[in-house]
């Protein structure tokens, strides 16, 4: 049955971005309260049920039922609707731009639209990843100064709080083995050094006795049979395991008190990343798209493009095929 299900969200997702193509899509779903009773339709058509993270354009109309919730988003503004009722999408529209919202609510919300934007398929992830990289990376971190042969996700650097980080990276040689260093950023000795066969490697963090005050960064070279060297980016992180008190800060804000319980965690998602604490962002975007809830579809979206920012493209690609 669940295979059932999942097959006919797939269908309908997938025939809402055709139909859409000669009309852009408007809207951008962020919640319903429940699995059923929050339909779409359009002229003519038959009434398909929607769920967060789907896409609507302009012409069609919502009915939602008694007792069910829906939220929308419409150029960056919020749109709450409440069943029984039957509400038109032009009409939508026009009351979304009479609302007026907050510099801060301005920005959360188009971040978190801009990141549904170009997750219909492969194609648009690598499409918005390309552009990222030109347009949000260019010069920054030696992204654009050279090209590595080996290549690392950037959600494996700044801010690492877990104690067991599995250091992931990809080869355009794949040689047979790796040898992956961790340094202080101002240091000569390495505190911890291992080979590795594959393009990855898990390492215990709380066991190396890590300075949390200290920068540190970690790389990976390769010697090949031509004893050509190839080496990756250098990637600095610092260890704080303890993010209490980070965490207790970002829920006692009032940026994060005025916006509704489903949309909190948006928000911490968003923080996470604009604070760089991206593993920890990383690890949550994995536990939320995998949940059996009806908003798991936004998170993967949502996910896809994270990975996408974090120059994990077929990662990223994976999770919209």
């Amino acid at each position: 049955m669940r295979n059932i299900i999942c097959f006919s969200v797939t269908a309908f997702i997938l025939a809402l971005s055709i139909r859409a193509a000669a009309q852009p899509a408007a809207f951008t779903v962020l919640y319903t309260n429940s699995l059923e009773g929050v339909t779409f339709s359009r002229e003519g058509g038959n009434e398909q049920r929607i769920f967060a993270g789907v896409r609507l354009p302009l012409d069609g109309q919502l009915r939602l039922v008694d007792g069910t919730q829906a939220r929308l988003l419409y150029e960056n503004k919020k749109i709450n609707l409440e069943g029984p009722g039957l509400y038109a999408m032009t009409d939508l529209k026009r009351k979304a731009e009479q609302e007026v919202s907050s510099g801060f609510l301005t920005r959360f919300w188009s971040f978190i639209s801009n990141s549904i934007k170009d997750t219909d398929n492969a194609e648009q992830v690598e499409k918005y990843h390309r552009r990222y990289l030109t347009n949000a990376r260019a010069g920054i971190n030696g992204f654009a100064e050279r090209n590595f042969a080996i290549g690392a996700p950037t959600y494996l650097s700044q801010a690492l709080d877990h104690p067991d980080v599995v250091f992931r990276w990809d080869s355009t040689a794949h040689p047979q083995g790796y040898h992956f260093t961790i340094t202080p950023r101002n240091g000569q000795e390495p505190v911890f050094t291992a080979v590795a066969r594959e393009e990855q490697l898990s390492v215990r963090l709380d066991e190396l006795l890590l300075d949390s005050s200290q920068v540190y960064v970690w790389k990976v070279t390769a010697l090949q049979k031509d004893s050509t060297m190839l080496e990756s980016n250098t990637y600095p992180f610092i260890y704080q395991p303890d993010m209490d008190a980070y965490l207790t800060g970002l829920k006692e804000s009032h940026a994060y008190r005025q916006l509704a319980e489903e949309e909190q965690e948006l928000y911490l998602l968003y923080q996470l990343e604009e604070d760089g604490y991206l593993h920890y962002a990383y690890r949550r975007y994995q536990e939320l798209s995998t949940q059996d809830k009806p908003e798991s579809g936004l998170y993967k979206k949502l996910f896809a493009t994270f990975l996408a920012r974090m120059d994990a493209l077929e990662e990223a690609k994976s999770l919209v095929k």
